[in-house]
């Protein structure tokens, strides 16, 4: 009985931790397109000066890592809670 109840326990918190996920990449990647689809529209400008050619490049890299590292969110079916050192789990993400 008791591993039947700690199975669902541990099914019940890999499905919170799916939702969040994709919640989690839901909420960044909506703003983060409209933030790239807006500096490409300024890059495409001819008449920047250097300087803000420059902030708007950097702008777009590091908008492009945050969007790298949220596609490495695992996909929610690849979510798996596995057992460590001390008899401790974590999730597998």
């Amino acid at each position: 009985m008791q591993i039947i109840q700690n199975e669902n326990i541990k099914r019940e918190s890999l499905d919170g931790i799916r939702q969040m996920i994709l919640n989690i990449k839901h909420e960044i990647n909506n703003p983060l397109t409209a933030l790239l689809g807006n500096v490409e529209l300024l890059l495409d400008k001819d008449r920047l000066d250097s300087l803000t050619l420059s902030r708007l490049t950097i702008i777009r890299e590091l908008s492009l890592r945050i969007r790298d590292v949220v596609e490495k969110f695992p996909e929610t079916n690849d979510t798996s809670i596995m057992s460590y050192s001390n008899y401790k789990d974590m999730i597998d993400i």
